[in-house]
């Protein structure tokens, strides 16, 4: 029987992608799992399908990405995961049709799915739960290869979601306050969007630890839109009328949130814990602005998300189905 690259894999115990990266001296493969894929390619006088192999390096993929907020940095991390993962496969022809809309737009996010769904063998989006949304997707996975990431849509039939779980990292949240904070202290807490389900779920999670298990004075939700300034002047305001202990931010810019307190010129200094391990925020904990940045890997949520559409375009290597959870990293001043 003819050894093939499928064979090679299993007698390897890799992927097919894992074998095709020794074959091409491309991309990152453990040094000791490439020997091995070497070793069994060199027993059994392995020589791959040219002509197979030069079609497949002929035929253009295109895969689809939705992202939200282009001012958004968090969304700017996941778009470099996403070029950086196609760019491993530089060897075919693989295009990334990349459209960023303003969350919150049910309308804006229909029109760039049906701008993205022509003429592309699969979809990686930021899930957006409402029903029309949810039925739009419906048909698309009957067509095309669909997986969600960082905001799942559990209610459609998406193949599967990569992202990290919220309700969690809200909890996380929690118990970092109550520890860093004295008893029956005062927490601003600030939000992007309500309609946003991955910030809505972190605040869930927070609001049910913190009313379990201590005795802080929550302050009300006060949502931004995620606009900078809005974060801004909320947090300015809040701070000018009340004293806080502490202050929690779920959604983006927390360098506009720390801004505000600092222009105050406070005769204390509140705690502060804020969102995404991003370039902006490593620069406030190393100055000692903020005090916890809660990371969500949104350049892996990407990466390995396309990567995993690649493989299955290339390789046919399955998509893995359900959900899929990245850890939660907690950074501070002296690990980041």
């Amino acid at each position: 029987m003819k050894l093939t690259s499928q064979k090679i894999a299993e007698k390897a115990g890799v992927s097919r992608g894992t074998v095709d990266r020794v074959l091409h001296n491309r991309g990152r493969v453990k040094p000791e799992t490439a020997e091995k894929i070497r070793k069994i390619i060199a027993e059994n006088n392995y020589q791959p399908d040219a002509f197979g192999s030069n079609l497949a390096r002929r035929q253009e993929r295109v895969i689809g990405v939705l992202l939200l907020d282009p001012e958004n940095p968090f969304f700017q991390v996941m778009k470099k995961g996403a070029d950086d993962a196609v760019s491993q496969y530089k060897d075919y022809k693989i295009v990334l049709k990349m459209k960023n809309i303003e969350g919150g737009n049910e309308e804006s996010y229909l029109t760039a799915l049906n701008e993205l769904q022509e003429n592309t063998d699969a979809l990686a989006i930021v899930g957006y739960n409402t029903p029309k949304i949810i039925q739009e997707v419906n048909k698309l996975c009957n067509k095309i290869p669909l997986n969600t990431m960082n905001t799942d849509m559990p209610d459609s039939d998406r193949i599967g979601f990569l992202g990290i779980d919220d309700f969690r990292a809200g909890q996380c949240v929690g118990l970092l306050t109550k520890e860093i904070l004295p008893s029956g202290g005062n927490v601003f807490l600030m939000s992007g969007r309500k309609e946003i389900k991955t910030q809505e779920k972190r605040v869930e999670g927070f609001l049910d630890y913190t009313k379990q298990y201590t005795d802080l004075n929550i302050s009300k939700v006060v949502y931004s839109g995620d606009h900078a300034d809005i974060v801004y002047e909320e947090t300015a305001n809040a701070f000018i009328r009340h004293k806080y202990d502490g202050a929690v931010l779920m959604g983006a810019y927390l360098n506009a949130f720390t801004k505000a307190i600092d222009d105050l010129n406070l005769s204390y200094r509140p705690k502060i814990i804020g969102f995404d391990l991003i370039d902006a925020n490593r620069k406030l904990l190393e100055d000692g602005k903020a005090d916890f940045v809660i990371g969500q890997q949104g350049y892996f949520q990407a990466f390995n998300t396309i990567h995993s559409l690649c493989e299955y375009l290339i390789h046919k290597t399955p998509l893995s189905e359900g959900i899929h959870l990245l850890p939660i990293t907690i950074n501070n001043h002296y690990n980041i």
